[in-house]
Parts: structure tokens; C-alpha cells; sequence
């Protein structure tokens, strides 16, 4: 049997061309909403400026009619004139009734808004020029994964070559496209996280929200801290995690290879026969596969444990924020002795706790 290689380079070609189709597709989509709501800010804005433009106009008017005749009107140069700068006015007016009702949205809100739909929470905040490349980002990368993941299947589903370079290249070709799938998983993860974590962050410019600084650690950890200021603490969470990642990885191999074992080994078949070929015993066996299964586990809790610390030190970080941590203020304990009143007492040993503030 010979075997066909599904597809080709002309087929992955046109795989990227679709990929690179769909994003722009999805890029042009929303761009319509982000110029229809910039037209509304700025019509609310002409309006609201010619408003206070003809304001002036009007009062003055309205109050001459009442003045007496007989009172000789001031001159133009004896009363000092006050000015109104119409920028500082709109800066603290909302633009449109769409823009108050997005300012007045909670955090929770908005969480869930750009967890349901991806480019919404960028919407809310006003960054219309961050959509396109939010969801774009997230459609395509689910897209190549799901493409990914098809290819794959079709040449897991295919029959082995008989010779060895044919199979030999099949079996390159479906670890490449397991390759492309979970890269574009992931991928397509830490962009819908991002985008969430940017929508958040954003809606919350001129304070430190705990709210905030939990969801981005728990859809991305670091990102919290990064939120918070402190980024020494990010390689310390990575470099855990890898450790831990490829610690559990090895044992995980290694708890498989000996369970292999000794399910060849007990399974009364004398066809299979395990990889030791009978040099270790059962006993042997079945305790390092114990053993490396335990600490495989733990380090699966460690995991874990990394992660749930991770996501409570951004919330205490954002908490801790804008607390006070001058000079002024410091905490004092000091050993002394304190004399007793009586002729056969030297005193007695005491802790002092001196707090200034």
C-alpha cells in the first residue's frame, strides 16, 4: 500500500490564505460600529458646545429687560469679565447617554460582558481601535485550531505505509499538525484573556481594582501583578510553574512506563512481555510505579497551590495599594526589666511593644 500525504504544500498555502481571510473578514466587521460611535461623541460634542456658546448670549439680554431706564449702565472696563473654556466643561460632561450608560456599568458587568462575548468590554470602555484586533485575534486562532485539529484527525484516520520513509513522513506530518493545533489553542486562550484583562484594567484607569487583579491572575497568571506594580514577582510564578510543569511532566512518563510494565506483566499473556524482560520483579515494579505516581500528584498540588497564591497575592496587592508606608510610621519590640517595689526583689523581665504613628 502506498501511502498519499493529504494535502500539500500547496493545500497548507491555502489553509494560512483562509486563516488570513477570516481575520481580515472579522477585522472589517467591526470597524462600521467604531466609526458610528465615534460620529455620536462627536455630534454630542458639537452640541453640547454650541450650547454653552449661546448661553451667554441669552442671559445677558434677559436681564437688561428688567434693569430700570434710569440706571446708567457700567462701562465695559470697570468689572472684571470671567471666561468659560468650554474643553474643561465637556471633560467633566459625559459625551452621549451610550457613554454615561457604559461609565455607570460595575466591574462585574463588564467581567462578564467581555467573557460572553470577546471585544465587548473594549466597547464599553470607549477603545473602539482595540476590537478588531481582540476578536480578530480570538476568531483566528479558533479557527486554525479547529482546521488544526481536522487535519489531524484525517491523517490519524489514514493507513500506514508499508515502507519506512513513507511512514516516516506521515508521522512528521501528524506531529506538526498536533503542533499547529495546540499552539493556536493556546494562542487563541491567552488572547480571549487579554482581552478580558484589558477590559477590565481599562475600565477601572483611576484606581486600583481587587476585582480587577483577580480576574486578569486567574485567566492569566502574572498578569495581576502586573497590574499592581510588581513585576519581580512575575518570574518567580513562571519559573515555579515551568518547574513544577516539567517535573510533573517526567514523572508522569515515568509513573506510565512502569504501569506499562507491569500490566504486561500480570496480564497472563505470553505474548506481551514488559520492557525489563523479567530483571525486575513484581515488587519492584509496582513500587516505582507508586512512587513516581505520588509525586507526580504532588506535583500536580503544586500546581495547584501556585496558581490559587498567584490569583490571592494580586488581590491583596490591589488591596495593599494605596496604603500608607512612610517613615512615620514603625513598630518597636524591645526586651527590658522592669524594677519591683521590696528589698529582695532585683525585677522582672518584660516585652516592650512600642507603636508610633
Amino acid at each position: 500500500m502506498i501511502y498519499k500525504r493529504v494535502g500539500g504544500e500547496k493545500d497548507t498555502r491555502q489553509d494560512y490564505v483562509r486563516i488570513v481571510r477570516f481575520t481580515l473578514y472579522a477585522t472589517f466587521f467591526f470597524l462600521p460600529l467604531c466609526f458610528v460611535s465615534d460620529l455620536a461623541a462627536q455630534n454630542s460634542i458639537s452640541s453640547a458646545s454650541d450650547t454653552l456658546q449661546i448661553q451667554p448670549q441669552v442671559l445677558p439680554d434677559s436681564l437688561t429687560s428688567h434693569q430700570p431706564t434710569t440706571i446708567i449702565a457700567p462701562e465695559v472696563n470697570s468689572a472684571p469679565t470671567t471666561s468659560v473654556n468650554v474643553n474643561t466643561v465637556l471633560l467633566s460632561v459625559p459625551q452621549s447617554r451610550f457613554r454615561r450608560f457604559c461609565d455607570s456599568l460595575s466591574m462585574t458587568t463588564v467581567a462578564l460582558s467581555a467573557l460572553l462575548v470577546p471585544g465587548t468590554g473594549q466597547i464599553i470602555n470607549g477603545d473602539y481601535w482595540k476590537v478588531p484586533f481582540v476578536t480578530g485575534a480570538v476568531a483566528a486562532f479558533t479557527y486554525a485550531s479547529i482546521h488544526f485539529h481536522q487535519r489531524y484527525t484525517q491523517l490519524r484516520l489514514e493507513p500506514l505505509s508499508l515502507t519506512s520513509s513513507a511512514r516516516l513522513e506521515a508521522e512528521s506530518h501528524r506531529i506538526e499538525m498536533r503542533s499547529l493545533r495546540n499552539a493556536s489553542i493556546v494562542a487563541a486562550a491567552v488572547s480571549y484573556s487579554l482581552g478580558v484583562a484589558d477590559a477590565l484594567i481599562s475600565h477601572s484607569r483611576d484606581f486600583k481594582s481587587p476585582f480587577a487583579a483577580v480576574i486578569s491572575s486567574a485567566l492569566l497568571p502574572g498578569l495581576g501583578q502586573m497590574y499592581t506594580g510588581t513585576y519581580w514577582k512575575v518570574p518567580i510564578i513562571y519559573g515555579t510553574a515551568i518547574y513544577l510543569t516539567s517535573s510533573f511532566m517526567r514523572m508522569d512518563l515515568l509513573y506510565r512506563r512502569f504501569d506499562k510494565a507491569l500490566t504486561y506483566l500480570l496480564d497472563g499473556d505470553p505474548n506481551t512481555i514488559d520492557e525489563f524482560e523479567g530483571k525486575r520483579s513484581r515488587q519492584d515494579i509496582q513500587y516505582f510505579r507508586d512512587y513516581y505516581r505520588r509525586y507526580r500528584d504532588l506535583n500536580l498540588l503544586g500546581l495547584s497551590l501556585l496558581y490559587v497564591l498567584n490569583v490571592i497575592d494580586a488581590y491583596v496587592g490591589a488591596h495593599l495599594y494605596y496604603w500608607n508606608v512612610d517613615s512615620d510610621l514603625a513598630m518597636r519590640i524591645y526586651p527590658s526589666v522592669t524594677p519591683q517595689v521590696g528589698a529582695y526583689s532585683s525585677g522582672v523581665l518584660a516585652m516592650n511593644f512600642n507603636l508610633s504613628f
